[in-house]
Formats: C-alpha cells, sequence, structure tokens
C-alpha cells in the first residue's frame, strides 16, 4: 500500500467533510429548540467560529467508516460524528486559552479567545461540549434508547474525566504538553488494534471484539491516523475473523464499506 491516497479515498473524505460541514451548520444555528431558553448571537457566532469553515474532518470520517462495517445508516453515523467533531472543536478551544498553550492562532487564524474573549471561548467550548451530548441522545442515532444511553455513556467516558480530560492533565501537568503528546503518540503508533493504552503509561494486549466500538471512538479522536489502520483491521476481523498482517491492508476505497 503506497503512502499516497487514492482518488477515490480522497472524494470519500472529502465527501464526509463536506456533509459533516453541513450538518454542523444546521446543528450549531440560532434556531431555538424546545426547552432552550435563547441561543445568544454571539455565543452562537463564536461555536461556528471554531467549529466551521476549518478542518480535515478526520473523526467524523472513521466514525462513518468504521459504522458501515456494522451496517449502520450513513446519517445516524453522520450524527454521532458530529458530536465527536464538537468535541474535538471544544478541546481545541480550551487549550488555546492563556491558562493552557496560550495559542495565538489555529488553523491560521487567530485563536477564539483572541478573535472574541476568554469568556467567550470559555462559555463556546461548554457549550460545544453540551451540544455533543445533545447531538448522541437524538432519535435519529438509533431507535433502541437504551443504544442512545450506552453511546452516550461511552462519550461520557472517553472525553471525560478517566479519557481526554485525564490526558490532558497528566500532559500539562506532569510531562509538559509537548512530551506528554509524544508519549500518547508513541503508544498508540505501537499497535493500536492489538494493544490497548492505560493511561498509567503501560499498554496491554487485547483480543478486538466487544470493545471494538470504544476503541474506534478513543483512536478516533486521539490520533486519526492509527484509527485508520484499525479501521482496516475491524474490517478484516469482521470478514475472516483474523486482523490482516501489518504491510498487508488493502485500498480503503476497494473495501465496499464506504457505500
Amino acid at each position: 500500500m503506497t503512502g499516497t491516497a487514492s482518488p477515490d479515498f480522497t472524494k470519500l473524505l472529502d465527501k464526509t467533510a463536506e456533509d459533516t460541514e453541513i450538518l454542523l451548520s444546521k446543528l450549531l444555528s440560532d434556531s431555538i429548540l424546545p426547552d432552550e431558553i435563547a441561543r445568544p448571537k454571539r455565543l452562537v457566532d463564536a461555536m461556528r467560529y471554531s467549529s466551521l469553515g476549518g478542518g480535515k474532518r478526520l473523526r467524523p470520517f472513521l466514525v462513518v467508516a468504521s459504522s458501515a462495517v456494522f451496517g449502520v445508516p450513513r446519517e445516524a453515523a453522520l450524527l454521532a460524528g458530529a458530536a465527536l467533531e464538537c468535541i474535538h472543536c471544544y478541546s481545541l478551544i480550551h487549550d488555546d486559552l492563556p491558562a493552557m498553550d496560550n495559542s495565538d492562532l489555529r488553523r491560521g487564524r487567530p485563536t477564539l479567545h483572541k478573535a472574541y474573549d476568554d469568556a467567550t471561548a470559555i462559555l463556546a467550548g461548554d457549550a460545544l461540549l453540551t451540544i455533543a451530548f445533545d447531538i448522541i441522545t437524538r432519535d435519529e442515532i438509533h431507535k433502541d434508547p437504551t443504544v442512545r444511553l450506552l453511546l452516550t455513556r461511552a462519550l461520557a467516558r472517553a472525553s471525560g474525566l478517566g479519557g481526554m480530560v485525564c490526558v490532558s492533565f497528566h500532559a500539562s501537568k506532569t510531562l509538559g504538553l509537548e512530551q506528554g503528546g509524544a508519549i500518547l503518540h508513541d503508544n498508540l503508533n505501537a499497535d493500536p488494534w492489538l494493544r490497548r493504552m492505560r493511561f498509567d503509561g503501560r499498554t496491554e494486549r487485547v483480543r478486538p471484539k466487544d470493545d471494538d466500538f470504544r476503541e474506534v471512538g478513543f483512536h478516533c479522536y486521539m490520533n486519526p491516523s492509527t484509527a485508520a489502520q484499525g479501521l482496516l483491521r475491524l474490517h478484516s476481523l469482521s470478514r475472516h475473523n483474523r486482523p490482516l498482517p501489518n504491510d498487508d491492508y488493502p485500498d480503503l476505497s476497494k473495501m465496499g464499506i464506504f457505500q
């Protein structure tokens, strides 16, 4: 498998990014939903500033692609991907704040707290995190409320105290942000589908079966490039009950899982 993406694969990636952009634009509109009090224009504009018009949308793409392996409707997968993207965008807003990375630029533009102000950036991040759980609990995700509950719990645990926030805390307080990120990247690249990273810095070997979706979500968020390798392993397991050798991955666009 060469390092150059095929035109078909690029089209699939671009199509998911385009659909995610359209969906996020609708979800982050100023239209008030039932039980909401108001959607302040400045706050909505700030959320849209940090969520629209940038990024490759790799996380939604990997959610859609991995869901297709199991026959999940694309519309439902796009919604789940949008929820994940909202959490991703919230984390970037808060990471850029003066008390964290103190970054002035993000994707070639002023970071949100520079374009608006610190308070608006904090609240926009809070709102993006919260709306992610609004999205993941919607009826369109799955007709069974138990499934929606399990998805919500999985999202909370992956992004919260014992997940993304835990990683950020240890990286910033113990290792330093740059060093912590490098260690996390190395652990995930070791063998993302046969090893699960533990937050004490060690990895443990696992047999990918019941936890496949949780692992997809974790790698989609933390390292999309290694998640692509995991997706190929997952597809092989679902078809052949065995992972492919590391050097024998087929072209994703020809596997029939994006149709």
